[in-house]
């Protein structure tokens, strides 16, 4: 489905973004632009009271000055708010490894910020191109200036965006109903369609020009039970949104 066409309900309002990035799509480098999006927002929308690095390095440093019992009561819903965000940047990063290996261009991912995943405050939908094997390449200048010119294009976009009371935020997959990846909840009744509300699609595209081989390649993914082949092009029907069982906690201020 082109998402340039697509319209969440007849209600909702969609902003789009594209970013053009000079970097194969392979998974490492696709997993850590998702994180940076995340976190991203998360600072954006008021989910976090500083950056995702900053918000490291004051709770470490306060676990090594601080006894342990004092830490925990006092840092105790940043440490959980931390350790749920390096659980679901574990996930994308498997997901984007099952991705690569299907190599379906039908990949779109949704971030929600809301009490639940059916009445969100804030909708972002992530589009992703085909994610190519690793032999294509990567490195991390390439990362860091796909990363600076990926923050640049969104603050240059979302930089209105309204400051929200500090509430949850869920990851969610659209994908394959056969997929391997079980740490994922299926969520059968989700209608992606009913949401209601501002949206704001982000379209990241490859500007990088990779060996034809390597682009036409068609990866299969081996079980002990079958292979599994996906076509470039696969109906709606066939797919289902799944979503991270690590759902992130808003934090409003660090203690």
């Amino acid at each position: 489905m082109n998402i340039s066409t697509f319209k969440i309900s007849p209600t909702a309002s969609l902003e789009e973004i594209t970013v053009q990035l000079n970097a194969p799509f392979v998974p490492e480098i696709t997993a850590r632009l998702l994180k940076t999006i995340v976190k991203f927002i998360l600072l954006l929308r008021g989910q976090i009271p500083c950056s995702w690095e900053q918000l490291q390095s004051i709770v470490e440093l306060e676990r090594e000055r601080q006894n342990l019992q004092h830490f925990k009561r006092k840092y105790k819903k940043a440490n959980d708010l931390l350790q749920s965000g390096e659980a679901l940047f574990e996930d994308l990063e498997k997901i984007c490894h099952c991705l690569r290996d299907w190599e379906t261009d039908n990949i779109r991912f949704l971030l929600l910020i809301g009490t639940t995943i059916t009445t969100p405050k804030a909708i972002y939908i992530i589009n992703l191109p085909t994610i190519v094997s690793s032999e294509a390449g990567s490195n991390s200048k390439a990362f860091n200036a796909c990363e600076r010119k990926l923050v640049r294009s969104l603050v240059q976009s979302l930089s209105d965006e309204a400051i929200l009371r500090p509430t949850r935020t869920f990851l969610l997959v659209e994908t394959t109903r056969n997929h391997p990846l079980d740490f994922l909840v299926p969520k059968q009744t989700f209608n992606f369609h009913k949401l209601k509300g501002r949206a704001c699609s982000i379209k990241l595209e490859n500007d990088c020009i990779i060996n034809e081989s390597e682009a036409n390649e068609i990866i299969s993914l081996h079980s002990d039970e079958s292979v599994i082949e996906m076509d470039q092009d696969i109906p709606e029907k066939h797919l289902l949104w799944f979503q991270s069982k690590n759902i992130l906690p808003g934090l409003n201020a660090i203690n």
